[in-house]
């Protein structure tokens, strides 16, 4: 299957953000943190800077760009991420090539003021448009077809997390993003009219494939690597959650299926998230490291109901989970 190669502008990042907030607005709504909020929450929150997103072997050229843009709003919600052009300016200065280099990686940390930093890569194709068309099965009373067009952009999003101190690998992984688009359906109540439309779209469709120029700027299908990515980047956050969870506690218990838990959106929280509480069951001391572990199980997950503030949340769970909780019960994101 051919592919199209072409270059994403800056309306390919209006698109995504209008849809993005479009799709915000069928949900509850999000509680924006002030700025307060969000430097109170900094203080609990380690910094993170993105030091490398590169588009290598890419059809799609130019996609890093959106990339860097979609990866930096995730992050925002699990770290303080370090400012963009300061990143830029410390890499120039220091003539930062080899991401490889594990001692310069500890010096540009230092230099960010960066705990973790972060290095990926992203790939995007779109597959040219395809005519499909679908038909009730024989033998049904009421025939009823279809004929559309359908393009699919594919997108595969790698994202290391370095530890600065230690220059150890914490996090490494690559998420797939795929969108597909229907357009021009046209339906069909008449079986014969069907076939015959079929096959002459069939043959004007083929032409036109083959005329098509692969290196013209197409707006549809920028727009189609676009959510594509926006998919890719987006399933990155449970592993985040789970890998670099924030911590709260349990402020107030609210009513019998809810309580008040100071994480709000300053830390990422959304309604819908899940929040966890484990209970330690006893530790142990490995005699070969000389590390403490603390055993523990899962005593209550509970789902966010409102973000109330930029710092705090509400949470529900069953009558008899509530009763289990106590004010100042541990929590995490999940």
């Amino acid at each position: 299957m051919a592919l199209v190669k072409l270059r994403i502008g800056t309306w390919a990042l209006m698109f995504s953000s209008f849809f993005v907030f479009l799709s915000g607005c069928a949900t509850a709504p999000i509680i924006e943190p002030t700025f307060e909020e969000l430097k109170a929450a900094s203080a609990h929150k380690k910094n993170i800077a993105i030091l490398e997103m590169n588009d290598d072997g890419s059809p799609i050229q130019g996609i890093e760009a959106l990339a860097m843009a979609e990866l930096e709003n995730l992050l925002v919600g699990h770290f303080v991420v370090v400012e963009r052009e300061k990143v830029k300016r410390v890499i120039s200065e220091r003539d930062f090539v080899d991401s490889g280099n594990m001692e310069r990686i500890h010096e540009l940390g230092k230099l960010l003021g960066a705990d973790y930093l972060v290095f990926g890569n992203v790939t995007a194709s779109v597959r040219e448009s395809q005519l499909k068309h679908r038909r009730t099965k024989p033998g049904k009373d009421e025939f009823s077809g279809w004929i559309w067009e359908e393009a699919t952009s594919d997108v595969d999003v790698s994202v290391k997390i370095v530890d600065v101190s230690s220059a150890v690998v914490l996090y490494s992984d690559k998420k797939v993003g795929s969108y597909r688009q229907k357009s021009r359906q046209e339906r069909f109540n008449d079986e014969s009219l069907f076939k015959k439309t079929l096959r002459a779209k069939l043959i004007s469709h083929a032409v036109v494939q083959i005329a098509k120029s692969f290196n013209r700027l197409d707006k549809e299908y920028s727009f189609l690597a676009s959510r594509a990515l926006e998919k890719a980047v987006k399933s990155f956050n449970h592993d985040l959650r789970t890998k670099f969870p924030h911590s709260g506690e349990i402020l107030q218990i609210f009513s019998e299926h809810e309580v008040i838990v100071n994480l709000g959106s300053a830390y990422g929280v959304k309604p819908r998230d899940k929040l966890i509480i484990w209970e330690e069951k006893g530790s142990f001391k490995d005699p070969k490291t000389g590390i403490i572990t603390i055993l523990k199980e899962k005593k209550a997950i509970l789902k966010v109901t409102k973000v109330t503030s930029g710092l705090t949340c509400i949470a529900k769970g069953s009558k008899k989970t509530i009763l289990r909780l106590r004010v100042g019960d541990k929590i995490f994101t999940y």
